[in-house]
């Protein structure tokens, strides 16, 4: 889980925790200076006292006061343990709504409450949030920097990104870990004597360090050691190999495991990243790493199995290398878990991947093409080994008529087309077929074999496609360019407006929402967590309905998505008049607003992640109505910027003050969500 709390340590009672003011003195420890806990008088001096802290000072023979005589423990007066007895004392938590109150007599039940108290504010260690104890759950099950693992191609992402992780990206993903699972390798011995160009050594672990550096000899541990001194801020320490060890190099890391799977799981990312990464621009072709984190720091084999397979297959994807995994002879378990890991990509079942077209449907298979059940099935006559499959599947019959049909009627059934004619190719089956009223087609992947042309061309043209179990990434590239193809036509379609918006004649609509919605509680709390203090109510809350520019903000968000291969969207606001909010809402936030909101950061658009900051540029009205826009703002980079500015510098999208104010150029960088009216 990413929440998590700690437990507090008893403490006296501070004068503070009582739930009204404190004027009596009698009821102040004279050493604590908390309110009297067990409280006793001294004989000599007539003070009172904790009874811990008078015994404290009888143990230390500290004399009574300003005399010089020791201090004698007597009980209280009657009168002092009545006041006490009438004092209320609340849960610390109170501020945050715990109702928990207890009389003076029940402080101890009070402090054991207090440990698992449901209204603790606690910190999430994935995002940092702070979340109160009795939500952490809730958190946990919603936090946005919470690692999510594909089911279907293994692949991770956070749940922030969950939706960029698409049909599309989902069979790329599992076309790609199919093909380079058979770089990775697991074997059983010792790292000492493993021939691979580099080996990872985990300078945390102190058994396997001292009989690497012992397997070296001087040299290597010399080496190490001065890299050690004179590299301290570098993740990756490399020492040529030397004495009995059998690589080339070995690289030095430091590794300890996280506090939860999502820390685990980034802190393996990062070392297969740095090593990986090293290795292939140092020109290496092999590595080898331990079975890091399942001996002595005792993490569970199968969370680390799937790590491992996962982490590296998203590394190979990029950087292919051999990977072999050395497992000591007493790892058993990990080693059947890395086993089972791998066998679970090797034998993954390629899915179908379908979309509608009209009244029709495309589908993509990895399968075999003599195995469909279709009205009809086309073949390549190029490829001799396919169309010799498809013949010997069909039976003599079919043999014999495919015989005389080649021969009698080359031009019909049998199509010879020359490059670049594959529109042809299909047109003209599809005709072919319909004159016999056929209902269904299959075509194998035509040109993405050993006379390839260019798989994206074809893809474009073509369109069951069924891919042969070889063509892994020809089965990817038609899979992401088919469900693509149906995203992109899905934004024409509307598909991509909010599930929010109301049925919209008129092209731009101001929609007030009703105050009982949870749309308008969300918006509410939003906007309450940075103007608390600032305002008194909200007047009304209206959804911005403008479909022409919705969709051309939708198309520059995917267009920041793609080419910074993240999600740079925030939601921020934008304090105006109210004369200007008709012209933002028909309008969005064009140029003719540059510098409307100042100058000081450049002569754009500004938008503000402090409502409270934005609340200044908020013109009231002559009812003393002010109106602020929330708003989707992409900020893809951005740098600081400052009054000369009229565009970004080169090869950024925003500037900024460099916390929280931001400005855009372009029109459809922003788009007006909603418009808070307010006083």
């Amino acid at each position: 889980m990413g929440v998590s709390g700690s437990k507090r340590p008893k403490a006296h009672l501070p004068s503070s925790r009582v739930s009204h003011s404190l004027q009596d003195e009698e009821l102040i420890c004279a050493v604590c200076k908390g309110i009297l806990w067990q409280p006793v008088r001294c004989g000599n001096c007539q003070r009172s006292f904790c009874d811990q802290c008078l015994q404290t000072r009888i143990s230390k023979k500290e004399p009574c006061g300003n005399t010089s005589l020791p201090c004698v423990a007597q009980n209280c007066p009657e009168t002092i343990t009545e006041k006490l007895s009438q004092l209320r004392i609340p849960c610390r938590y109170k501020q945050y709504g715990c109702p928990s109150c207890a009389r003076y007599s029940r402080y101890d039940q009070l402090l054991k409450h207090e440990e698992n108290c449901a209204y603790e504010l606690i910190t999430c260690s994935v995002c940092m949030a702070k979340v109160l104890k009795l939500n952490s759950d809730e958190h946990n099950q919603k936090c946005p920097l919470a690692i999510i693992t594909c089911d279907e191609c293994c692949a991770y992402y956070t749940r922030q990104d969950a939706s960029l992780h698409t049909a599309a990206v989902c069979c790329q993903t599992l076309a790609t870990n199919k093909i380079v699972v058979k770089y990775i390798n697991v074997c059983v011995g010792s790292l000492i004597t493993q021939k691979t160009d580099v080996i990872v050594v985990n300078a945390l672990s102190c058994g396997m360090l001292e009989s690497v550096l012992a397997a070296g000899g001087n040299s290597v541990r010399d080496s190490y050691t001065t890299e050690s001194e004179s590299s301290s801020a570098e993740s990756v320490l490399s020492v040529v190999a030397d004495g009995q060890l059998a690589s080339k190099k070995i690289y030095f890391v430091e590794w300890r495991p996280g506090s939860n799977s999502t820390v685990l799981r980034r802190s393996i990312r990062k070392l297969f990243s740095e090593t990986i990464t090293e290795a292939v621009n140092e020109g290496y072709q092999s590595i080898s790493f331990p079975a890091i984190g399942c001996g002595g720091f005792g993490c569970s084999p199968a969370l680390m199995a799937e790590i491992f397979v996962t982490e590296v297959c998203h590394q190979l994807a990029a950087h292919p290398i051999s990977i072999f995994f050395v497992i000591e002879s007493t790892e058993e378990n990990i080693y059947k878990e890395l086993q089972t890991q791998i066998g679970v990509i090797k034998n993954a079942r390629m899915k179908i991947v379908s979309t509608e077209v009209g009244s029709g449907t495309i589908e993509v298979e990895n399968g075999e093409i003599a195995q469909q059940k279709m009205d009809v099935i086309t073949v390549s006559a190029s490829s001799s080994i396919l169309t010799k499959a498809i013949i010997q599947a069909a039976g003599d019959e079919v043999k014999t008529d495919y015989l005389m049909q080649s021969k009698n009627q080359a031009k019909s059934l049998i199509i010879s087309t020359p490059s670049g004619r594959l529109p042809y190719i299909i047109s003209n089956v599809v005709k072919y077929v319909a004159q016999y009223h056929f209902t269904s087609i299959a075509f194998s992947a035509i040109g993405c074999d050993v006379y390839s042309s260019s798989t994206k061309i074809i893809i474009r043209t073509m369109i069951k496609f069924v891919i042969s179990p070889e063509q892994i990434e020809t089965y990817g590239a038609f899979c992401r360019e088919v469900l693509t193809t149906y995203e992109e036509s899905s934004i024409a379609l509307n598909h991509l407006l909010p599930v929010t918006w109301e049925p919209n004649q008129g092209g731009t609509k101001r929609c007030q929402i009703c105050s009982t919605t949870d749309e308008y509680k969300s918006v509410t709390v939003l906007f309450d967590q940075g103007m608390k203090g600032h305002y008194n109510k909200i007047i009304k809350i209206e959804r911005i309905q403008n479909e022409h520019w919705f969709q051309q903000y939708i198309v520059h968000r995917d267009e920041f998505r793609k080419r910074l291969k993240a999600d740079t969207e925030q939601r921020l606001y934008h304090g105006c008049p109210e004369s200007a909010a008709d012209s933002i809402i028909n309008k969005c936030f064009n140029r003719s607003y540059g510098g409307v909101n100042g100058l000081v950061y450049g002569k754009g658009v500004y938008f503000s992640s402090k409502a409270s900051y934005s609340n200044g540029f908020a013109v009231p009205n002559e009812n003393g109505e002010k109106c602020m826009f929330i708003a989707r703002v992409l900020i893809g980079l951005s740098a600081e910027g400052d009054s000369s500015m009229i565009t970004p510098p080169p090869g950024y999208d925003t500037t900024t003050d460099g916390s929280h104010i931001f400005v855009t150029y372009h029109d459809a960088q922003a788009f007006a969500e909603y418009l808070i009216t307010y006083k």
